[in-house]
């Protein structure tokens, strides 16, 4: 009787496990920043635009209504804004850090989701009138999005998200963007 009970625990174990389990997730992303702003001292400039790609990985609980997700994200662009009438630059040339995702599947194949994450280091370099600055800074950034995709295949979900993106320079210099990005995400 002992082992007919250890053998329905195990059974209903295994039968739950193919409900919910782990994969993996990975996307190539690239977009367009079509607003934002950029703080200098006490002044703030408004028109950042530019572009940006960006790449993300995620260890997945997969249920049969969400998916959530924990990895990690880099993020590379390069963006202008005007100061005194002069075109300056601000390039992200690196930014690696951690990623959340949680996915609804609201149906047999659109995929609304959000994203959440921090840069743990960033690689910056930018002109804001005075200087050029090429500097490593660390715990600097954060990004929250928004998005819906549609599958596309058995693995892959072509998708398109709003994502703000802020960025701290220094205590004088900061840069909050909004893009728009599109992408493909191969989940396993």
């Amino acid at each position: 009787m002992k082992r007919l009970i250890n053998l329905i625990v195990c059974v209903s174990i295994i039968g739950y496990a193919k409900k919910a389990f782990a994969f993996i997730d990975g996307g190539l992303i690239g977009g367009y920043t079509f607003y934002g702003t950029i703080e200098v001292i006490d002044d703030e400039y408004k028109h950042v635009q530019g572009y940006q790609y960006s790449a993300f990985g995620h260890l997945n609980l997969n249920a049969e209504i969400f998916l959530l997700g924990f990895g990690c994200a880099f993020q590379s662009g390069m963006w202008n804004y005007k100061i005194n009438s002069e075109t300056q630059d601000f390039t992200l040339v690196s930014s690696f850090g951690p990623d959340i995702i949680f996915m609804l599947k609201i149906s047999a194949t659109t995929r609304p989701f959000g994203r959440i994450g921090f840069s743990l280091f960033d690689r910056l370099k930018y002109d804001y009138g005075e200087e050029f600055k090429n500097k490593i800074r660390f715990l600097n950034s954060g990004w929250i999005s928004m998005g819906v995709g549609q599958l596309v295949g058995e693995h892959f979900i072509m998708f398109v998200e709003l994502q703000r993106y802020a960025t701290r320079m220094n205590q004088d210099h900061s840069l909050r963007r909004y893009m728009v990005n599109v992408g493909i995400m191969f989940a396993y």
